[in-house]
Protein backbone atom coordinates (compact mmCIF):
# COMPACT_ATOMS: atom_id res chain seq x y z
CA UNK A 1 0.00 0.00 0.00
CA UNK A 2 1.35 3.61 -0.95
CA UNK A 3 1.88 6.03 2.07
CA UNK A 4 -0.62 8.20 2.91
CA UNK A 5 -0.23 11.88 1.58
CA UNK A 6 -0.55 13.33 4.77
CA UNK A 7 0.07 12.98 8.15
CA UNK A 8 1.54 15.05 11.62
CA UNK A 9 2.75 15.03 14.89
CA UNK A 10 2.21 18.17 16.53
CA UNK A 11 3.00 18.69 20.23
CA UNK A 12 1.47 21.56 22.92
CA UNK A 13 2.09 22.17 26.49
CA UNK A 14 0.26 21.92 29.70
CA UNK A 15 -0.25 24.05 31.90
CA UNK A 16 -2.39 24.76 35.63
CA UNK A 17 -5.81 26.49 35.18
CA UNK A 18 -5.60 28.57 38.35
CA UNK A 19 -1.48 29.38 39.05
CA UNK A 20 -0.48 29.30 35.30
CA UNK A 21 2.26 27.01 36.03
CA UNK A 22 3.83 24.60 33.38
CA UNK A 23 3.39 21.43 33.57
CA UNK A 24 5.56 18.50 32.57
CA UNK A 25 3.24 16.24 30.32
CA UNK A 26 5.15 12.81 31.80
CA UNK A 27 3.65 13.82 35.14
CA UNK A 28 -0.15 13.27 33.47
CA UNK A 29 0.43 11.32 30.49
CA UNK A 30 1.91 7.51 31.69
CA UNK A 31 1.89 5.89 28.43
CA UNK A 32 4.82 7.18 25.47
CA UNK A 33 3.94 4.06 22.80
CA UNK A 34 4.05 5.49 19.09
CA UNK A 35 0.94 3.74 18.16
CA UNK A 36 -1.35 6.08 21.04
CA UNK A 37 -2.63 9.28 19.02
CA UNK A 38 -2.66 11.12 22.12
CA UNK A 39 0.79 10.75 24.12
CA UNK A 40 4.29 12.40 24.70
CA UNK A 41 6.68 13.49 22.79
CA UNK A 42 10.28 12.74 22.94
CA UNK A 43 11.01 14.18 25.49
CA UNK A 44 8.31 13.68 27.79
CA UNK A 45 7.86 17.61 28.60
CA UNK A 46 5.06 18.56 26.52
CA UNK A 47 1.89 16.09 25.07
CA UNK A 48 2.18 15.37 21.33
CA UNK A 49 -1.15 13.91 19.03
CA UNK A 50 -0.16 11.39 16.49
CA UNK A 51 -3.45 11.53 14.24
CA UNK A 52 -4.23 8.97 11.35
CA UNK A 53 -2.50 10.05 8.24
CA UNK A 54 -5.33 10.57 5.54
CA UNK A 55 -5.03 11.52 1.50
CA UNK A 56 -7.38 14.14 2.07
CA UNK A 57 -7.23 17.64 4.34
CA UNK A 58 -10.86 16.92 5.56
CA UNK A 59 -10.26 13.86 7.00
CA UNK A 60 -6.83 14.18 8.57
CA UNK A 61 -8.87 17.55 10.21
CA UNK A 62 -11.45 14.79 11.59
CA UNK A 63 -8.49 12.39 12.02
CA UNK A 64 -6.49 15.97 14.39
CA UNK A 65 -10.30 16.35 16.60
CA UNK A 66 -10.45 12.71 17.10
CA UNK A 67 -7.01 12.34 18.46
CA UNK A 68 -7.75 15.52 20.74
CA UNK A 69 -10.51 14.15 22.32
CA UNK A 70 -8.66 11.09 23.72
CA UNK A 71 -7.30 13.47 25.76
CA UNK A 72 -9.93 14.14 27.77
CA UNK A 73 -10.62 10.89 28.72
CA UNK A 74 -7.34 11.34 30.73
CA UNK A 75 -6.18 13.79 33.72
CA UNK A 76 -5.01 16.58 31.68
CA UNK A 77 -8.41 17.31 31.15
CA UNK A 78 -8.45 19.17 34.14
CA UNK A 79 -5.62 21.34 32.63
CA UNK A 80 -4.85 23.80 30.12
CA UNK A 81 -3.60 23.11 27.10
CA UNK A 82 -1.70 25.91 24.69
CA UNK A 83 0.02 25.17 21.28
CA UNK A 84 2.39 27.69 18.93
CA UNK A 85 5.84 27.98 19.59
CA UNK A 86 6.19 27.26 23.28
CA UNK A 87 6.89 31.05 24.53
CA UNK A 88 9.21 30.56 27.69
CA UNK A 89 9.34 26.79 28.60
CA UNK A 90 9.53 24.20 26.25
CA UNK A 91 9.23 24.32 22.54
CA UNK A 92 6.14 23.16 20.48
CA UNK A 93 6.76 22.10 16.69
CA UNK A 94 3.73 21.53 13.90
CA UNK A 95 5.56 18.20 12.71
CA UNK A 96 4.02 17.76 9.05
CA UNK A 97 4.13 14.43 7.47
CA UNK A 98 4.43 14.40 3.59
CA UNK A 99 4.17 10.67 1.87
CA UNK A 100 6.56 11.65 -1.33
CA UNK A 101 9.09 8.95 -1.22
CA UNK A 102 11.08 10.51 -4.03
CA UNK A 103 11.87 13.52 -1.87
CA UNK A 104 15.74 12.93 -1.08
CA UNK A 105 16.77 12.66 -4.75
CA UNK A 106 17.36 16.44 -4.86
CA UNK A 107 18.42 18.89 -2.15
CA UNK A 108 16.38 21.46 -3.88
CA UNK A 109 13.46 19.83 -2.53
CA UNK A 110 14.13 20.97 0.88
CA UNK A 111 14.38 24.68 -0.67
CA UNK A 112 10.83 24.14 -2.16
CA UNK A 113 9.18 23.37 1.41
CA UNK A 114 10.86 26.11 2.69
CA UNK A 115 9.35 28.41 0.33
CA UNK A 116 5.97 27.24 0.05
CA UNK A 117 5.11 25.85 3.18
CA UNK A 118 7.58 26.96 5.81
CA UNK A 119 7.30 30.70 4.76
CA UNK A 120 3.19 30.58 5.16
CA UNK A 121 3.73 29.11 8.27
CA UNK A 122 6.14 30.63 10.00
CA UNK A 123 4.19 33.94 8.67
CA UNK A 124 1.20 33.15 10.89
CA UNK A 125 3.51 32.81 14.62
CA UNK A 126 4.12 35.61 17.13
CA UNK A 127 7.28 36.52 16.06
CA UNK A 128 8.97 36.76 19.14
CA UNK A 129 7.87 33.81 20.51
CA UNK A 130 8.81 31.75 17.02
CA UNK A 131 12.40 33.85 17.26
CA UNK A 132 12.74 31.94 20.73
CA UNK A 133 11.87 28.57 19.64
CA UNK A 134 14.32 28.61 16.58
CA UNK A 135 16.78 30.04 19.00
CA UNK A 136 16.33 27.39 21.61
CA UNK A 137 17.21 25.66 18.23
CA UNK A 138 14.04 23.92 17.10
CA UNK A 139 12.59 24.63 14.07
CA UNK A 140 15.08 26.65 11.42
CA UNK A 141 14.83 26.62 7.76
CA UNK A 142 15.45 23.31 6.58
CA UNK A 143 14.49 21.43 9.43
CA UNK A 144 13.43 17.91 7.77
CA UNK A 145 14.09 13.92 8.86
CA UNK A 146 13.96 11.18 6.43
CA UNK A 147 11.17 8.90 6.95
CA UNK A 148 10.15 5.16 5.17
CA UNK A 149 7.29 7.19 4.02
CA UNK A 150 8.89 9.98 2.99
CA UNK A 151 9.83 13.99 4.82
CA UNK A 152 8.64 14.65 8.07
CA UNK A 153 8.88 18.42 7.92
CA UNK A 154 9.68 20.09 11.49
CA UNK A 155 10.11 23.78 10.88
CA UNK A 156 6.67 25.02 11.65
CA UNK A 157 5.62 25.70 15.24
CA UNK A 158 2.04 23.78 16.87
CA UNK A 159 -0.30 25.14 14.90
CA UNK A 160 -3.05 23.05 16.82
CA UNK A 161 -3.71 26.77 18.47
CA UNK A 162 -7.17 26.70 16.63
CA UNK A 163 -9.10 24.43 14.16
CA UNK A 164 -8.87 27.88 11.91
CA UNK A 165 -4.97 27.63 11.89
CA UNK A 166 -4.67 23.78 11.69
CA UNK A 167 -6.87 24.18 8.67
CA UNK A 168 -4.92 26.32 6.79
CA UNK A 169 -2.00 24.06 7.74
CA UNK A 170 -3.90 21.15 6.65
CA UNK A 171 -4.64 22.63 3.34
CA UNK A 172 -1.41 24.23 2.44
CA UNK A 173 0.54 20.60 2.94
CA UNK A 174 -1.51 18.96 0.84
CA UNK A 175 -1.23 21.25 -1.70
CA UNK A 176 2.43 21.49 -1.64
CA UNK A 177 3.00 17.53 -1.73
CA UNK A 178 0.20 16.94 -4.26
CA UNK A 179 1.61 19.26 -6.91
CA UNK A 180 5.17 19.37 -5.76
CA UNK A 181 6.69 17.90 -8.54
CA UNK A 182 5.54 21.32 -10.55
CA UNK A 183 6.40 23.50 -7.95
CA UNK A 184 9.18 25.91 -9.38
CA UNK A 185 12.65 25.67 -7.91
CA UNK A 186 13.02 28.90 -6.01
CA UNK A 187 16.77 30.40 -5.04
CA UNK A 188 17.65 30.42 -1.78
CA UNK A 189 19.19 33.30 -2.30
CA UNK A 190 15.41 35.24 -2.38
CA UNK A 191 14.88 33.73 0.92
CA UNK A 192 14.15 37.09 3.46
CA UNK A 193 15.60 37.04 7.07
CA UNK A 194 12.96 35.52 9.17
CA UNK A 195 13.76 38.51 11.59
CA UNK A 196 11.34 40.60 9.55
CA UNK A 197 7.91 39.81 9.89
CA UNK A 198 6.75 42.08 7.05
CA UNK A 199 9.47 40.48 4.47
CA UNK A 200 8.66 36.77 5.52
CA UNK A 201 4.77 37.42 5.20
CA UNK A 202 5.39 39.25 1.44
CA UNK A 203 7.51 36.48 0.02
CA UNK A 204 4.95 33.70 1.48
CA UNK A 205 1.99 35.96 0.00
CA UNK A 206 3.55 35.89 -3.53
CA UNK A 207 4.67 31.84 -3.13
CA UNK A 208 0.62 31.55 -2.28
CA UNK A 209 -0.02 33.00 -5.84
CA UNK A 210 2.48 30.74 -7.36
CA UNK A 211 0.64 27.88 -5.60
CA UNK A 212 -3.17 29.02 -6.44
CA UNK A 213 -2.00 29.30 -9.97
CA UNK A 214 -0.99 25.08 -10.06
CA UNK A 215 -3.76 23.87 -7.22
CA UNK A 216 -6.87 26.35 -8.43
CA UNK A 217 -7.40 29.24 -7.04
CA UNK A 218 -10.90 28.69 -5.39
CA UNK A 219 -9.43 26.11 -3.76
CA UNK A 220 -6.50 28.35 -2.69
CA UNK A 221 -8.44 31.27 -1.80
CA UNK A 222 -10.86 30.10 0.42
CA UNK A 223 -9.61 27.07 2.51
CA UNK A 224 -5.54 28.91 2.51
CA UNK A 225 -5.43 32.98 1.48
CA UNK A 226 -8.37 34.58 2.88
CA UNK A 227 -7.85 32.87 6.32
CA UNK A 228 -4.12 33.24 5.89
CA UNK A 229 -4.41 37.30 5.23
CA UNK A 230 -6.99 37.41 8.11
CA UNK A 231 -4.55 36.22 10.54
CA UNK A 232 -1.61 37.96 9.24
CA UNK A 233 -3.29 41.39 8.25
CA UNK A 234 -6.57 41.43 10.63
CA UNK A 235 -5.16 40.03 13.71
CA UNK A 236 -1.31 40.30 13.47
CA UNK A 237 -0.31 37.11 14.55
CA UNK A 238 -1.84 33.53 16.50
CA UNK A 239 -2.42 33.94 20.32
CA UNK A 240 -0.04 31.60 21.89
CA UNK A 241 -2.32 31.58 25.68
CA UNK A 242 -5.69 30.69 23.97
CA UNK A 243 -6.58 27.35 25.68
CA UNK A 244 -6.95 24.59 22.58
CA UNK A 245 -9.60 22.82 24.77
CA UNK A 246 -12.05 25.92 24.34
CA UNK A 247 -10.80 26.86 21.11
CA UNK A 248 -11.38 22.88 19.54
CA UNK A 249 -14.50 23.11 21.27
CA UNK A 250 -13.66 20.37 24.02
CA UNK A 251 -15.14 21.84 26.87
CA UNK A 252 -19.04 23.70 27.17
CA UNK A 253 -19.25 27.22 25.75
CA UNK A 254 -17.22 29.86 28.32
CA UNK A 255 -19.25 32.17 29.86
CA UNK A 256 -16.91 34.97 29.65
CA UNK A 257 -17.00 34.87 33.84
CA UNK A 258 -12.86 35.70 33.74
CA UNK A 259 -11.54 38.58 30.71
CA UNK A 260 -7.64 39.08 30.24
CA UNK A 261 -5.75 41.52 29.03
CA UNK A 262 -8.26 44.01 28.68
CA UNK A 263 -8.76 47.28 31.08
CA UNK A 264 -11.99 46.81 31.48
CA UNK A 265 -15.21 46.31 33.99
CA UNK A 266 -18.85 47.42 33.61
CA UNK A 267 -17.63 50.66 35.63
CA UNK A 268 -15.08 51.31 33.19
CA UNK A 269 -18.27 52.03 30.76
CA UNK A 270 -20.59 53.66 32.76
CA UNK A 271 -20.04 57.30 31.47
CA UNK A 272 -20.85 55.61 28.27
CA UNK A 273 -24.15 54.88 29.29
CA UNK A 274 -26.61 57.62 28.12
CA UNK A 275 -28.98 59.69 30.63
CA UNK A 276 -31.69 59.90 28.15
CA UNK A 277 -31.58 56.49 27.28
CA UNK A 278 -30.97 56.80 23.39
CA UNK A 279 -28.59 53.51 22.55
CA UNK A 280 -26.45 52.88 18.80
CA UNK A 281 -26.96 48.95 20.17
CA UNK A 282 -29.94 48.11 18.31
CA UNK A 283 -31.34 44.73 18.76
CA UNK A 284 -33.79 42.04 17.11
CA UNK A 285 -35.94 41.28 19.79
CA UNK A 286 -38.32 38.82 18.12
CA UNK A 287 -35.28 36.47 18.88
CA UNK A 288 -35.67 34.15 21.82
CA UNK A 289 -33.73 35.56 24.83
CA UNK A 290 -33.00 38.81 23.00
CA UNK A 291 -35.13 41.05 24.83
CA UNK A 292 -33.68 39.75 27.90
CA UNK A 293 -30.29 40.41 26.92
CA UNK A 294 -30.70 43.93 26.13
CA UNK A 295 -32.59 44.51 29.62
CA UNK A 296 -28.90 43.13 30.98
CA UNK A 297 -26.95 44.87 29.01
CA UNK A 298 -28.45 48.34 28.94
CA UNK A 299 -28.18 50.95 26.83
CA UNK A 300 -24.64 52.27 25.15
CA UNK A 301 -23.96 55.09 23.26
CA UNK A 302 -21.08 55.61 20.22
CA UNK A 303 -18.61 58.60 20.08
CA UNK A 304 -17.70 57.90 16.17
CA UNK A 305 -21.88 57.53 15.57
CA UNK A 306 -20.99 53.88 14.54
CA UNK A 307 -24.19 51.37 15.59
CA UNK A 308 -24.21 47.76 16.51
CA UNK A 309 -27.06 45.02 15.34
CA UNK A 310 -26.98 42.49 17.66
CA UNK A 311 -29.14 39.12 16.41
CA UNK A 312 -30.23 35.53 17.76
CA UNK A 313 -28.49 32.59 15.80
CA UNK A 314 -31.19 30.17 14.99
CA UNK A 315 -29.72 26.68 16.87
CA UNK A 316 -28.75 24.67 13.72
CA UNK A 317 -25.86 27.82 13.38
CA UNK A 318 -23.85 26.07 16.32
CA UNK A 319 -22.16 27.18 19.15
CA UNK A 320 -19.92 30.08 17.57
CA UNK A 321 -20.46 33.63 17.56
CA UNK A 322 -20.95 34.97 13.94
CA UNK A 323 -19.35 38.67 13.02
CA UNK A 324 -20.39 40.45 9.84
CA UNK A 325 -17.30 41.10 7.59
CA UNK A 326 -16.88 44.99 8.82
CA UNK A 327 -16.33 43.78 12.72
CA UNK A 328 -13.67 41.16 11.53
CA UNK A 329 -12.20 44.36 9.90
CA UNK A 330 -11.65 45.85 12.88
CA UNK A 331 -8.10 46.43 14.56
CA UNK A 332 -9.65 45.47 17.93
CA UNK A 333 -12.60 43.14 18.16
CA UNK A 334 -11.18 40.04 16.61
CA UNK A 335 -8.35 40.00 19.11
CA UNK A 336 -11.12 40.87 21.71
CA UNK A 337 -13.01 37.87 20.91
CA UNK A 338 -9.91 35.94 21.06
CA UNK A 339 -8.83 37.20 23.98
CA UNK A 340 -12.05 36.28 25.05
CA UNK A 341 -11.37 32.08 24.26
CA UNK A 342 -14.67 32.48 22.74
CA UNK A 343 -15.18 30.47 19.56
CA UNK A 344 -15.86 32.75 16.96
CA UNK A 345 -15.94 33.09 12.51
CA UNK A 346 -17.39 35.30 9.86
CA UNK A 347 -20.49 35.25 8.94
CA UNK A 348 -21.28 32.85 6.14
CA UNK A 349 -22.43 34.82 2.85
CA UNK A 350 -22.74 37.71 4.92
CA UNK A 351 -23.72 40.89 2.57
CA UNK A 352 -20.57 43.51 1.97
CA UNK A 353 -21.78 46.06 3.90
CA UNK A 354 -20.92 48.59 5.94
CA UNK A 355 -22.94 47.00 8.94
CA UNK A 356 -21.59 45.98 11.91
CA UNK A 357 -23.46 43.07 13.30
CA UNK A 358 -23.05 40.63 16.14
CA UNK A 359 -24.74 37.14 16.17
CA UNK A 360 -25.25 35.52 19.37
CA UNK A 361 -25.64 31.45 19.45
CA UNK A 362 -28.28 29.87 20.70
CA UNK A 363 -26.65 27.46 23.03
CA UNK A 364 -24.69 30.93 24.40
CA UNK A 365 -27.99 32.95 25.03
CA UNK A 366 -30.42 30.13 26.91
CA UNK A 367 -26.83 29.09 28.96
CA UNK A 368 -25.84 32.47 29.95
CA UNK A 369 -27.84 35.34 29.38
CA UNK A 370 -25.63 37.47 31.10
CA UNK A 371 -22.29 36.14 29.28
CA UNK A 372 -24.34 37.80 26.27
CA UNK A 373 -24.91 40.71 27.39
CA UNK A 374 -21.21 41.57 29.22
CA UNK A 375 -20.02 39.92 25.23
CA UNK A 376 -22.30 42.63 23.76
CA UNK A 377 -21.46 45.59 25.77
CA UNK A 378 -17.42 44.87 25.14
CA UNK A 379 -17.97 44.71 21.52
CA UNK A 380 -20.04 47.40 21.40
CA UNK A 381 -17.46 49.44 23.99
CA UNK A 382 -15.08 48.62 21.72
CA UNK A 383 -16.31 49.61 18.65
CA UNK A 384 -17.77 52.93 20.02
CA UNK A 385 -14.70 53.69 21.35
CA UNK A 386 -14.75 53.24 24.63
CA UNK A 387 -12.84 51.00 26.10
CA UNK A 388 -9.34 50.17 25.06
CA UNK A 389 -7.03 47.00 25.24
CA UNK A 390 -3.90 46.93 26.99
CA UNK A 391 -0.64 47.09 25.83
Amino acid sequence: MPPKLLGADPEFSLWTPDTDEFCRAENHIRYTSQDTQFGLDGGCMVAELRPRPADDPQEIMKNIRSALRKGLCSSVRELVWRAGAGAGHCPTGGHLHLGLPFFWENRQNIYKLDAFLGYPLIALEHQDTGRARRHAGYGSLGDAREQPWGVEYRTPASWLISPAITSIAMHLAWAVATFFDKLPDPSRKDFPPLTSQARVRSYASQNLVILGALVGKTYVMDNIVRPWMFYTTVLGDWWERRDMRQTWGLLPTPTLNQVTGLRLSEADLLDATPKNGHSNIIWNETHHHISAIKTLCGALASENQKQLWVVGLKRKRGAAVLVSPTLLKHPKIPRLLLKLNLPFKAWPKHPRNQEHVLGLPFRLRDADPQACARLTRLVAGTLFQRIEEEK
